[in-house]
């Protein structure tokens, strides 16, 4: 169990320090990226890789799993960039992470699609040599 946990925790990390990157290669003008700043990044991406591990419940409905797992990110990310930021503008705030959202799960799944078609095939050609 704490190999599974270890490893969705790096996944999240992973994940969460490319987003904030290339976040930050977005930027017009020149951003100061604090200590503080990158353990923030740190601790929420491996919190949400954690919450990840809510796909691994066979009798949770994805659909209630993908929606558990959105709303706990939007929690994870208001909390960590302080929750005053997040009121500011809730609407460009939830469009932002949506869109964030999508584009991690987009991502995820073409990986993983291009990982299972690559066992398939490793399997595939060690049949034929039988």
């Amino acid at each position: 169990m704490i190999k599974k946990i270890m490893r969705h925790i790096s996944i999240g990390v992973l994940i969460g320090s490319f987003i904030f990157l290339l976040m930050l290669l977005t930027q017009m003008k020149p951003v100061t990226v604090t200590p503080e700043d990158i353990i923030r990044v740190f601790v929420m991406s491996a919190l949400i890789g954690v919450l990840s591990m809510i796909f691994s419940i066979e009798r949770l409905n994805f659909f209630v799993a993908i929606l558990i797992h959105y709303v706990g990110v939007i929690l994870i990310v208001g909390l960590s960039n302080n929750i005053i930021d997040m009121l500011g503008n809730p609407f460009v705030y939830l469009i932002e992470i949506t869109v964030i959202y999508v584009v991690v799960w987009i991502i995820l799944r073409i990986s993983t699609g291009l990982n299972v078609r690559s066992i398939n095939n490793a399997l595939k050609r060690k049949r034929q040599r039988k």
